[in-house]
């Protein structure tokens, strides 16, 4: 998730990780009040922190929210092959592995 999209001024995930860790505990809350693509929520949801984000641009606000939800890989799966058969079936590809 965190290469979900490049962003301006982005840093890295292990950045993040870095002062997250050296800052705060296990179920600490992080707030991050100029989130951007959501690097530092992300990183603190994997080291059990309680998150909060918060960004004036809207396309933030939408990068953001998706790295704070959580999803089950199942569910992820039958997604993905849902639009993967609704995308061939479109297209009329197919392919002998499906």
């Amino acid at each position: 998730m965190h290469r979900i999209c490049s962003y301006v001024a982005m840093f890295s995930p292990s950045l993040a990780d870095y002062f997250i860790q050296k800052y705060s505990e296990e179920n600490d809350i992080v707030l991050d009040t100029f989130s951007g693509r959501g690097t530092t929520l992300l990183q603190s949801r994997l080291l059990n922190r309680e998150t909060y984000a918060i960004d004036l641009n809207p396309f933030a606000y939408v990068l953001s929210r998706a790295k704070s939800q959580s999803f089950k890989l199942n569910e992820v799966l039958i997604r993905i092959k849902y639009w993967e058969e609704k995308y061939c079936k479109d297209k009329k590809i197919y392919f002998s592995n499906w």
